[in-house]
Formats: C-alpha cells, sequence, structure tokens
C-alpha cells in the first residue's frame, strides 16, 4: 500500500507543475515545451521499493500512531451507537456495562481491544474491528452483584499500546 500512494503523490505532484506552466495563451508553446522539458530532467522516476522489514514495520507502528481514542465512556447501554446513562458509580445491581469508544485516525482497518479489569485482576479482554477513520464500538461486561469495588477498562491498539483509561466504581445498594 505504502508503494502505490508514493506513486500517487509522484503522479500528481507531476501533473499539478505541468498544469501551472500552461501558457496563460494559446500561441505561447516556446516555454512549455522549455519548462516540460526541464521538469521531465527534474522528476525522477519511481524506484523499486527497497524498505526493509525492520523499516516496514517503523512505518505501520507511525501509522498506527495516529489511531486516538477521541471519546469513551462506561454505560449502562449502547443504543444507535450512542452511550446511554453514562457514569463512574454503579450500583451492584448494574448486570452488565458497556465501555463505549469513538475511534479516530485508522489509516487502514485495524483492531483495538478493551481489557476490563477488576481491581488488578483481568476479567475479559475484547477484540474489536476498526474499519474506517471514525468507528464507534463497544463491548460489555456482565458484573456479578458480589464485584464491588474499582474497575478499569483499558484499550489497546494492535501493538498493545495504551490508547485510553476508564475507570468506575461497582458500590453495594
Amino acid at each position: 500500500m505504502t508503494k502505490f500512494y508514493r506513486y500517487l503523490c509522484i503522479i500528481t505532484i507531476t501533473t499539478f507543475c505541468l498544469f501551472l506552466m500552461v501558457p496563460a495563451h494559446a500561441g505561447d508553446t516556446a516555454s512549455v515545451k522549455k519548462d516540460a522539458a526541464t521538469l521531465e530532467e527534474n522528476t525522477s522516476t519511481p524506484k523499486e521499493d527497497t524498505t526493509t522489514p525492520q523499516e516496514e514495520a517503523t512505518t505501520l507502528k507511525e501509522d498506527t500512531a495516529t489511531l486516538t481514542v477521541e471519546d469513551g465512556t462506561i454505560c449502562k447501554e449502547v443504543v444507535d451507537h450512542n452511550p446511554v446513562e453514562p457514569g463512574t458509580s454503579f450500583t451492584a445491581s448494574v448486570e452488565k456495562l458497556y465501555c463505549f469508544t469513538k475511534i479516530v485516525g485508522a489509516i487502514d482497518p485495524t483492531d483495538i481491544t478493551h481489557v476490563w479489569f477488576y481491581g488488578n485482576t483481568e476479567r475479559a479482554r475484547v477484540t474489536l474491528a476498526v474499519d474506517s477513520p471514525l468507528w464507534r464500538t463497544y463491548s460489555s461486561k456482565i458484573i456479578q452483584p458480589h464485584e464491588i469495588g474499582a474497575w478499569n477498562v483499558v484499550v489497546l491498539d494492535q501493538s498493545e499500546n495504551v490508547l485510553a483509561s476508564f475507570s468506575f466504581t461497582i458500590v453495594e445498594e
């Protein structure tokens, strides 16, 4: 995909430069021929990509670095891709909670992971697809009545980098 974008950029720049060199008067073709020859001399032909696997991995890491959580919350429900009754404290009778996230910046389809923690214990790990530059998604977790205390949901990218974290508490009724 990287090669394609490089070629596309070269073609776009070349086309733009040629457009700028079109003479104001239709009869003035000598300067266009001279400018076109100069452009041809100064425009390098695309070379075969010699990117090493390590460089490619670095490029991929840079590409996913643009992935961010623009909005996120813990809530009681998600309706029409929107969080309902968000909060940071819920009663033990809540039964189920959702972690809603609005992800921006995905260059290509990718995945994120919601990791649910009760205290310091991982209780669930949910991998979710992100298929466009602006994507809303969520995961859910059944909360047992005895699981009173501090909870946390950590949002990770494919490389296990932390994108966001959402804390909440389950309290007795």
